[in-house]
């Protein structure tokens, strides 16, 4: 639950700016280094940042699919292919609304956390039913260096060269992260379910290739029976918090530009997708909450927490903050906000 402590500033409004001293300069400068060293200094990320916001009519949700190729008993496969299906069971019938985003995430096992050249490659192709549709991409290399001893911080290995709709593609101790932008690819569909087939090949070394995880984030407009405007933002990362850090030890992705004040009535829910085998613990501008777990397959989950009016408090910028907790491993790859 959240502490029912009253923030600092007011809520709902952005601090005055004042030129600073020297020395406070200086002060605040030792302060923001400080809060990147808090971060896992041995495993290296990026804590999520907002992608995509803007306002629906309608709503936005989060949807999560198990792996079935996720078997313990394997430690990597013999360059043969493994396959496995997502399905996606949408709130809409895509062509009777209108979608303003969907994201559609992808997460790899490689198999080894150092900087092993083992490499693998991931297909991806969207089914209506039985039906093939669109090809998202075909043999994507899996094959970052993903570098733990860098001096640098927030230093995932990133493919910068993907193509539409393939929009991102990183790599972060043994996990491999596809995002897909597939609103064109869905947006005529005229049912509400669809499923994914992901397929991946070892192609060197002991390139582990099973698939963890198929994640989707979408929103919508209808047009007609509106019940009011909803803000959306997604925030999207790939960052650690291990056992080389305390299990008190947050990092912190921000929730900016909400426009909400101290009086306004709203109603919040936030939605985080981890990739560990429980959920960590978080905070919502310094007050501690925990939210209600929504799936937990062997190495990911998601989690939704639902919230309204002044407790706990929303602010104009606002900061989630996640820790490890009692895990060795956690892992954030990314939240979405929504506000009514």
């Amino acid at each position: 639950m959240f502490n029912n402590e009253k923030l600092g500033r007011k809520i709902g409004t952005k601090p005055h700016i004042h030129l600073l001293p020297m020395t406070a300069l200086v002060l605040f400068g030792l302060i923001a280094l400080a809060g990147v060293a808090a971060a896992d200094s041995v495993y290296h990320g990026a804590p999520p940042v907002t992608k995509l916001s803007g306002v629906v009519n309608g709503s936005a949700d989060v949807k999560m699919n198990d792996a079935d190729t996720w078997d313990s008993s394997v430690t990597y496969t013999t360059r043969e292919a493994q396959h496995c299906w997502g399905n996606m069971t949408l709130d809409v019938v895509p062509n009777q609304a209108y979608l303003q985003f969907a994201r559609l995430y992808v997460v790899v096992y490689g198999g080894n956390m150092n900087s092993s050249t083992y490499s693998g490659n991931v297909s991806v192709q969207l089914y209506s039913g039985n039906t093939p549709g669109d090809v998202l991409v075909t043999g994507q290399k899996l094959n970052l260096l993903y570098d733990n001893y860098s001096t640098t911080y927030n230093t995932p290995a990133y493919n910068t060269s993907v193509v539409y709709p393939l929009v991102n593609l990183s790599r972060v101790t043994s996990d491999y992260i596809v995002v897909f932008d597939i609103k064109d690819n869905i947006s005529d569909l005229n049912t509400n379910n669809f499923n994914v087939s992901v397929t991946t090949y070892n192609e060197t070394g002991k390139f582990d290739a099973r698939v963890k995880t198929v994640q989707l984030a979408y929103g919508w407009n209808v047009t007609s029976g509106s019940t009011g405007d909803t803000k959306y933002w997604v925030n999207e990362g790939h960052d650690p918090m291990t056992k080389y850090v305390s299990s008190n030890t947050y990092n912190t992705t921000w929730f900016n530009d909400t426009g909400i004040g101290q009086q306004d009535s709203y109603n919040a829910t936030l939605w985080v997708d981890y990739l560990s085998g429980k959920d960590g613990v978080y905070k919502w501008n310094n007050n501690s909450f925990t939210p209600t777990v929504l799936y937990q397959w062997k190495y990911a989950g998601l989690n939704r927490f639902t919230w309204a009016d002044d407790i706990p408090y929303m602010q104009d910028d606002n900061s989630l903050e996640y820790a490890r907790g009692t895990n060795n491993w956690y892992k954030i790859n990314f939240a979405v906000l929504t506000i009514k």
